[in-house]
């Protein structure tokens, strides 16, 4: 079954940020350890670290510099931390802003 994607406003600390969401984009990435033998060949690749991010973009009409880094957003009931925050200052009254979040893969059953 396809996930449903709800385009609203983002939350933060209970508080409306007034964010309206023009996109969302998941990502999962992990790290590689390599074990080489003694002439240099890779004889083994195991990945471990597995993250999950999600990037949310939108337009705000006013700055929303009370959002932190090291926060807390929830998404489909995954709270993930926030790695970073930008805004860029748009055309008329709006900013354009970014929001990156990441959260651990929990491990299989």
């Amino acid at each position: 079954m396809p996930e449903t994607y709800l385009f609203g406003t983002v939350a933060y600390r209970g508080q409306v940020a007034g964010v309206e969401i023009l996109s969302v984009t998941k990502n999962k990435t992990s790290e590689q350890a390599r074990a080489e033998n003694s002439a240099g060949y890779i004889e083994q690749v195991n990945q471990h670290a597995f993250m999950k991010s999600v990037t949310m973009e939108g337009l705000v009409k006013q700055s929303i510099e009370n959002m932190e880094c090291g926060g807390v957003l929830t998404i489909d009931g995954i709270p993930y931390s926030i790695d970073s925050i930008s805004e860029t200052k748009s055309s008329a009254d709006y900013w354009r802003v970014s929001i990156t979040a990441s959260a651990p893969v929990p491990e299989p059953a």
